[in-house]
């Protein structure tokens, strides 16, 4: 059972620490019975702001407790004894709930270093502690209480007066038992001040009694503690569950899911904080946990999905609540990475204005993905592109200009265009395209080329431009009624070339090449083809040397 001024047992029988065996007895039969006509009686030192405390099943509890030695020195010791005059006196003005007065009567007599001194002296520290619970503002006793207590519970000359005190009024215990009664005083009285600060809903009383005495009781553990610990637990066991891997998709609704575990243990931590329990043992083992479990995420969405902004803020975390120096020490050079990652990322990163109304916005490109009205892709997995520039004319005068660029994958699809009419601002416009098709040239088409490439030669498989197809064997194209026309990779293969806004593919006719297919560069990786044709060659004739 945790230690209570509310739940004392002498406190719930209205008698002090002098009360016999007998007058225990009578009282908790006089209280019952009372009750049982419901007259719930009052006496001099109740502490006013505990309701409900004194029922039939507390009261037998009490008399139980005060009837076993070891249970009954534990509330022997956190009660009052009234033995003297100037006890009685102190007594009368704490029923009148004149604390100030009651304190200075004890405070003087409790300067003696003899048993009587300490006698006065403990009475002293249970008043200065029960006037915490009727001061409005109780903070300037706080400090005083504490080291009231903390002038006797370490003194030998103490510890042997009470026990000769206790002789006086109850059964003597084994030294062993007091022993160990003495070691766990400050525990127990932890429990005290945690009931104080139940009281007040808030304050720092445990916060403050743990810098002084660094004990904590069961009632610190079970309404403190545990709950802490389990809601950091909770919250460490959902970071370990959102699924971060190469596989996995990440956006904004999975950055989201962390946030809210990620807040939840530095709320729980800041109540460890105010709680003075930030620095104990047990905590840094579970801060350590949970940088840890941070740390995990960090690397998964860095390595996978390279949100740098995100993991730069979870390791700054990490580092804050991180328990032990080594932990500290590799997130440090975690961060260190990640800033110099975010650094390189700063300095080659390319936003683009894409002009007219049927764009518009910024297209970004980032060294290892390009975002673009809320959606992103990775060029590694980048499937597709296109880009084509288309002018009308009438009778032969040029009258508009449209643009396009387009970059998908699997599951993203990135499409801008815009135009002119008249010519007017189409220098601007083009500069963006040329741009744009050159950003798509030397970044995103080798990514494509090299996949297709694979799937060529590694897999077995087929690749589409168009109507044009490409396997082991060479490209091919249909003809009328279902024919197919062919060009070997063994044949002399020239290199596709651009213009008038489309991609000529060759064939060899008697050492010439003439035309073999002409696709629009709006075709999905239409613009790929001269660089996928020289890469399939090259891969031919790297496997035959």
């Amino acid at each position: 059972m945790t230690t209570s001024l509310k739940d004392n047992a002498y406190h719930v029988l209205g008698l002090t620490g002098v009360a016999t065996a007998k007058q225990i007895l009578q009282r908790s039969n006089e209280i019952v019975q009372r009750l049982k006509i419901d007259d719930v009686p009052e006496y001099e030192l109740d502490i006013a702001v505990f309701k409900n405390y004194r029922t039939e099943d507390t009261v037998k509890n009490a008399l139980r407790r005060l009837q076993v030695p070891r249970a009954r020195f534990r509330e022997y010791f956190f009660w009052f004894r009234i033995a003297d005059d100037i006890d009685k006196r102190a007594a009368a003005l704490l029923t009148q709930k004149n604390f100030d007065q009651a304190i200075a009567v004890w405070k003087a007599a409790s300067d003696e270093q003899s048993s009587g001194g300490f006698a006065h002296r403990r009475n002293l520290a249970l008043a200065m502690t029960i006037s915490l619970l009727h001061e409005a503002d109780p903070i300037g006793r706080i400090e005083s209480s504490l080291t009231t207590w903390a002038s006797f519970l370490d003194s030998p000359k103490f510890w042997k007066a009470f026990v000769d005190e206790y002789k006086q009024d109850s059964e003597l215990l084994s030294e062993e038992a007091i022993s160990e009664f003495q070691r766990n005083a400050a525990s127990d009285l932890s429990d005290i001040y945690a009931e104080i600060q139940e009281v007040w809903g808030g304050e720092n009383f445990v916060y403050r009694f743990q810098q002084l005495f660094n004990a904590r009781g069961k009632k610190i553990e079970e309404n403190i503690l545990n709950p802490v610990f389990h809601a950091i637990q909770t919250a460490i066991e959902q970071l370990e569950q959102v699924k971060l891997g190469e596989t996995d998709n990440y956006d904004s609704a999975k950055a989201s899911q962390l946030k809210a575990p990620a807040a939840a243990i530095q709320a729980q931590l800041n109540k460890l904080i105010d709680a003075g329990f930030y620095e104990d043992s047990t905590t840094k083992l579970l801060r350590d946990r949970a940088a840890t479990a941070l740390r995990r995420v960090v690397l998964d969405i860095h390595n996978h999905h390279n949100d740098l902004d995100t993991s730069a803020k979870l390791l700054q975390l990490a580092i804050k609540i991180a328990g032990t120096e080594s932990l500290k020490a590799l997130l440090k050079t975690d961060l260190e990475q990640i800033q110099k990652n975010i650094s390189y990322e700063q300095d080659n990163t390319l936003a683009i204005e894409i002009p007219g109304t049927f764009g518009g916005g910024t297209i970004t490109f980032k060294p290892d993905h390009v975002t673009y009205g809320g959606r992103k892709i990775y060029y590694k997995d980048a499937t597709t592109v296109s880009y084509h520039a288309m002018r009308r004319s009438v009778n032969l005068v040029p009258i508009s200009q449209t643009y396009s660029f387009m970059v998908g994958s699997a599951d993203q699809t990135i499409s801008v265009s815009w135009g002119t009419t008249l010519y007017i601002g189409n220098e601007k416009k083009q500069d963006v395209w040329q741009r744009l098709a050159g950003i798509a040239s030397h970044v995103i088409e080798p990514q494509i080329v090299e996949k297709m490439v694979r799937r060529i030669f590694v897999d077995g498989g087929t690749v589409h431009i168009g109507d044009l197809e490409f396997t082991r064997e060479g490209y091919s194209r249909s003809k009328l009624f279902g024919r197919r026309e062919h060009v070997p990779w063994t044949d002399t293969i020239y290199v596709p070339k651009f213009g008038s806004g489309n991609v000529t593919v060759w064939k060899n006719k008697d050492g010439k090449g003439v035309s073999f297919a002409i696709i629009p560069m709006s075709t999905p990786n239409a613009v790929v083809l001269p660089e996928l044709i020289k890469a399939c060659v090259n891969a031919l004739s790297n496997a035959k040397r």
